[in-house]
């Protein structure tokens, strides 16, 4: 008897949706650290290199993501006695996301590790003397959010749901000292319809894309209780020292609507345009004379300016805020696909836009808030796009923006005072257009600001 391997061409096989394609993206970037989290001084320059390993099946039924940012130092100090070094700066997210059901799932991990330096006293009561010091702390952040997504028309529209917990930890690891200063659990209900956009994201260069969401958040949170070491911590009989937290309960509303539409007149540009408003329902605490903390503002973030004065506040928050901007994507050079080597220039687009943004703490629809000219901030810039791969697929997107805030920082609950920001020299270049923040980035995909 003679048993022959037959082939048959195609007979249907269940389908495994195992990820087994990999892609692998470099990541650079350049960001700016300002001693102490201030905006005065000269800031120093912190350089992180990466990598974004994607793996997914055929049919990207289901996708792995994993990333991390590593802080470029002079030596190689990255491990020691306690573990992974906490005065390095870093960056680390995995994301498992499973398409092989009606519902989306999806599960996340983000951390990063923040590291800075200040000035503390140091009391020895056996002396009666009191020494200043520079001390360095890290502040590590944690995250942790699972989610259901699913779509209601079948066509464009998201429904989704996310239940979360993340917890912050200050670290004053020359000291030995460490505690959680915030821990929080959160529900988010969002409902989103989008169009527009490639289904391999593809034209996120060129601005392309229009949607509309609007997102419900519940937060449980526990917060440290600034004040004296008797106002902030217990001891246990052990010796235990445990911070006291302060317990709130906040519900928060978001919308956000953008949209671009194409010039006739100049082929390949796009005006593009967003807006939205964000801010606190309502919120109570477990102890009735506890106030709200800023800690749970909502941040104003405009290109061109810092996002703290200082290690407690933003450079601009309050319980609501509202940002609009408006942005002109025009191609230098589009579907160029000429190459050297291993590399290959598809795009080249520039981002010319201005955007302008106010916070407030009173009501929703506060006029006197709105007219108020002084409580508005605003900002110009471009970004200078480059949409590339390596050995013709994998990504490589540089993009270099410069922008320039227009307003004070630090400004009076009025919108009074405050002081103005520092510019960044450049040779040759007037004083008068001299940028007050450039960054620098290399990676996937580009940041279309007004679709946040």
């Amino acid at each position: 008897m003679e048993i022959l391997d037959v082939s048959l061409h195609g007979v249907e096989k269940n389908y495994k949706p195992i990820p087994t394609i990999p892609l692998l993206v470099p990541l650079i970037s350049f960001e700016e650290k300002a001693p102490d989290f201030t905006v005065t001084g000269d800031g120093k320059v912190v350089p992180k290199i990466g990598l974004i390993m994607l793996l997914s099946d055929p049919l990207k039924k289901n996708i792995l993501q994993v990333g991390g940012l590593l802080e470029i130092a002079k030596d190689f100090n990255y491990i020691n006695s306690s573990g992974i070094n906490p005065s390095r700066a870093r960056d680390f997210f995995a994301l498992l996301e499973n398409r092989s059901f009606p519902m989306t799932l999806q599960l996340s991990y983000m951390h990063s590790n923040y590291v800075n330096k200040d000035t503390i006293r140091y009391e020895d009561p056996r002396s009666y003397e009191d020494s200043i010091a520079i001390n360095h702390y890290a502040v590590p952040v944690h995250s942790l959010m699972g989610g259901l997504g699913y779509s209601i028309f079948k066509k464009n529209d998201s429904l989704a749901i996310s239940l979360g917990y993340d917890w912050a930890d200050f670290n004053l690891y020359e000291d030995q000292l460490s505690w959680t200063y915030h821990k929080r659990v959160s529900a988010a209900i969002s409902l989103s319809h989008y169009s527009g956009f490639s289904e391999d994201n593809s034209n996120t260069v060129s601005g392309e894309g229009n949607g509309i969401s609007l997102i419900y958040k519940y937060n449980n949170a526990d917060l440290y209780r600034p004040g004296t070491f008797a106002e902030s911590f217990t001891v246990s009989a052990s010796g235990a020292i445990k911070p006291i937290y302060r317990n709130y309960q906040i519900h928060e509303l978001g919308f956000s609507l953008f949209g671009s539409l194409g010039n006739p007149i100049h082929s390949g540009a796009r005006f593009a345009a967003g807006a939205n408003v964000s801010g606190i329902l309502s919120w109570k605490s477990k102890d009735k004379s506890d106030t709200l903390d800023a800690f749970y503002y909502h941040p104003l973030f405009l290109e061109g300016y810092p996002y703290l004065i200082s290690t407690e506040d933003y450079a601009r928050s309050g319980t609501k805020t509202a940002l609009a901007q408006l942005h002109y994507i025009f191609p230098i050079y589009s579907d160029f696909r000429k190459h050297w080597w291993i590399f290959t220039s598809r795009d080249f687009y520039i981002d010319v836009y201005a955007q302008i943004g106010t916070a407030w703490n009173s009501s929703w629809f506060d006029k006197k808030t709105f007219k108020n000219k002084d409580l508005w901030d605003r900002s110009v810039g471009f970004e200078l796009r480059l949409a590339n791969t390596l050995f013709y697929s994998i990504p490589l997107d540089i993009s270099i923006n410069i922008a320039r805030g227009l307003d004070r920082v630090a400004k009076n609950a009025d919108g009074s005072g405050g002081s103005r920001l520092h510019r960044i020299d450049i040779p040759l270049l007037p004083t008068a257009i001299e940028p007050t923040r450039i960054s620098f980035s290399i990676g996937m995909g580009f940041n279309n600001r007004w679709m946040q």
